[in-house]
């Protein structure tokens, strides 16, 4: 999903990346930046699993079916892979 980051990446890698960036967006002032990357943050996992794994994410985000194959920890750490992002408006 890190085509920019492809030595000599071609034309379709960097488009998976830029698709995988268009994410929320919010410039409004009096926001809570933490509040609003975590949910981005949340966004794109969700986004991620069901564009590229055909599957329903976001129910695991709040609870674990005993007969869902996809735990609850696994959702955590899945959004812990993607919890790096600096999605701040303020410089």
């Amino acid at each position: 999903m890190a085509g920019d980051l492809l030595p000599n990446a071609t034309e379709h890698q960097k488009i998976l990346t830029a698709f995988h960036r268009n994410t929320m967006t919010n410039t409004e002032g009096g926001t809570d930046d933490e509040e609003f990357r975590v949910a981005a943050i949340i966004d794109r996992v969700n986004t991620t699993w069901e564009a590229f794994m055909r599957t329903s994410y976001g129910c695991v985000q709040c609870h674990t079916d005993p007969y869902d194959p996809i735990k609850h920890e696994e959702y955590f750490t899945f959004m812990a892979f993607f919890n790096n992002t600096t999605d701040s408006h303020k410089k």
